[in-house]
């Protein structure tokens, strides 16, 4: 077990190193195994600070819990709509993925304007796959491809987007479960 005064660069001070000697926490494994909420607890750190203290300490030794650390970090990142009033609207309940949105409106008020360019600039930004549950089969690939034509977004580019949008038909509300 290495001892955790032996790892530079982790932004932890004196006085949290000893906090955590304290707790029992002297090994990079038992920091690696201590819940996030816990250390948060106990240093007053962000979250953030603590899954970045985790990955440099999971690197080289204990991959399972970097690809932990990794896929917290991958579904913390938050996500843009591409319409400046609606993110100053949403600032406070970001995309994030991982996250269900279900839009709701009178009928002609752009919803499905609105889901159709929030899947473009998903796609765009995060070059992820993002599900798009549709369930009036009113979803129009023409629509896409006529949103991404006046981005001047390149037609090898628009397919590999349009292939990054999965979109799934339901017609009965115990089909989305």
């Amino acid at each position: 077990m290495t001892d955790l005064r032996q790892f530079d660069g982790l932004g932890l001070s004196t006085y949290l190193m000893r906090k955590l000697q304290r707790k029992g926490i002297l090994t990079r494994y038992e920091l690696l195994m201590t819940s996030n909420e816990e250390l948060i607890n106990l240093t007053s750190l962000p979250e953030a600070t603590i899954l970045e203290i985790k990955q440099k300490l999971g690197e080289d030794y204990f991959p399972r819990q970097q690809s932990l650390v990794a896929n917290q970090l991958t579904h913390r990142k938050l996500y843009t709509t591409g319409i400046e009033n609606l993110d100053s609207l949403l600032a406070r309940t970001p995309l994030k993925a991982g996250s269900v949105w279900e839009i709701c409106g009178k009928s002609g008020a752009g919803k499905t304007q609105l889901c159709h360019t929030i899947a473009v600039n998903f796609v765009s930004q995060s070059h992820g796959t993002l599900l798009y549950i549709d369930t009036k089969c009113d979803f129009s690939g023409t629509r896409i491809m006529e949103i991404l034509r006046c981005r001047n977004v390149p037609n090898d580019e628009c397919g590999h987007l349009m292939q990054n949008i999965l979109v799934e038909r339901i017609d009965k509300a115990e089909d989305i479960c």
